[in-house]
């Protein structure tokens, strides 16, 4: 899952897996542990994430310097290769000998609370999806709002950082609610108060002074529900986003509006958005470089019109 910091480590995410069968730890049968990391490997190497030379670059999916933190260095990817642990069992280990496994999948939707992490997890298939009600710290590194402030952060999707906060299609802001204030754009940096329950999580948070946010998301089978109340000293324009949809060459990506509803959908992937209280909705195609895992993107989102003193929204999202 795409999420936090320090992504440019890229494939050190299997480093769990094969320190597992390093130390002897039986989470699964070596079979299963195998496809994993053969997977993982695989998948990764399938991604321009290297230079003309060969050389692993600072990115995630692709080379990203947007995205990139103040502590990385060209030598900072291959942290990365800690997933190679492996190559410490000896020749006769019987890791070596393991055919690859498929991964058992959920046979339906499920949710788990992870309540330390402060997280409600979906899994759907072979798609893993997080709802957060954000940080209660600020922590001073670079892009950290949309690193762990946004309301959702998915396997298939990732997250979009800002190119500026100066216009809307530049501000890279997916799956968040944004409002639009004597022309720049504001999201969720801090939550001042946050509940986990099992079926929601809930925080309070302001934008920018003068506007308080109270934001719940429940998460149902195929996507997850928003819904805010907006206390707001003045009038401005909210945006409520789903996730960023691929739209690179050979995605085939294309967007449509049917009854209130608006869907972008591609020949792997679809996320579409519809309001219950009365929003418009549209499309967005941020900028280049904006999203950590396609180099182009196209992101449906319901545009609302925040009055003075309280407004109630709703959008549904379902990808």
């Amino acid at each position: 899952m795409v999420y936090g910091r320090s992504l440019t480590y890229r494939f050190a995410q299997a480093a769990f897996w094969s320190a597992c069968i390093y130390a002897d730890v039986p989470v699964f049968s070596h079979g299963i542990i195998k496809g994993i990391i053969v997977r993982h490997f695989e998948e990764w190497f399938s991604h321009p994430i290297t230079d003309n030379g060969g050389v692993l670059t600072i990115g995630y999916r692709y080379t990203n310097l947007h995205m990139s933190e103040s502590y990385n260095s060209p030598g900072s990817p291959y942290w990365s290769l800690k997933a190679f642990i492996l190559l410490a069992l000896p020749g006769n280990h019987p890791f070596w000998q393991a055919e690859p496994l498929p991964f058992p999948l959920f046979d339906q939707y499920q949710t788990v609370l992870q309540s330390e992490a402060q997280l409600i997890i979906q899994h759907s298939g072979n798609a893993v999806t997080a709802l957060t009600p954000g940080r209660l710290h600020y922590i001073n590194h670079v892009h950290v709002s949309e690193k762990y402030c946004k309301f959702a952060y998915s396997s298939e999707f990732g997250f979009s950082v800002p190119r500026s906060n100066k216009f809307f299609n530049q501000s890279g802001a997916d799956s968040t609610l944004s409002f639009e204030i004597d022309g720049y754009i504001f999201t969720r940096r801090l939550s001042l108060k946050i509940s986990v329950k099992e079926n929601s999580l809930f925080s309070l948070w302001s934008p920018f002074k003068g506007i308080k946010v109270e934001t719940t998301l429940i998460p149902i089978e195929g996507g997850h529900i928003h819904r805010h109340k907006v206390t707001s000293d003045y009038d401005c324009i909210a945006r409520d986003a789903g996730f960023s949809v691929s739209c690179v060459d050979g995605a085939e990506c294309t967007s449509f509006e049917s009854n209130g509803v608006v869907t972008v959908k591609n020949n792997f992937s679809f996320c579409s958005v519809e309001s219950t209280t009365g929003g418009t909705p549209e499309v967005v195609s941020f900028h280049p470089n904006t999203s950590l895992v396609y180099q182009k993107t196209a992101t449906p989102f319901v545009s609302y019109k925040i009055k003075k003193g309280i407004t109630e929204l709703e959008t549904i999202v379902k990808y």
